[in-house]
């Protein structure tokens, strides 16, 4: 790890900015656990939750579900089990024999 990084981890540094805290200047032991200075403020969880699922995020889930279509066209089969799917019956026979009927395998 570097440098940097643990020295925000023991509360030397700011974990949002990296900006050297006040008290340290003056030689203060650090306090061994991460914390943010007043200009980055305290993380609101409500707000983060948020952020995750704006701007690409929302591309990226519809980007995934047209994939998983275009691969359900492509592959018919669908194992009942597992959820995997199969070009062709013989497939998904193959798989079905070889994952779910062997006793060793069985899951």
């Amino acid at each position: 790890m570097g440098e940097i990084a643990e020295m925000m981890l023991e509360g030397i540094l700011c974990e949002g900015c990296g900006e050297l805290f006040d008290d340290m200047v003056d030689g203060a032991t650090s306090p061994g656990h991460p914390r943010r200075c007043r200009r980055c403020g305290p993380i609101n969880l409500q707000t983060a939750l948020k952020r995750t699922l704006t701007g690409n995020a929302h591309k990226n889930a519809r980007h995934n579900r047209e994939r998983h279509e275009i691969a359900r066209q492509r592959k018919p089969f669908e194992c009942g089990k597992c959820h995997r799917l199969f070009r062709t019956e013989a497939g998904l026979n193959q798989h079905t024999h070889d994952t779910h009927n062997n006793p060793a395998r069985a899951s």
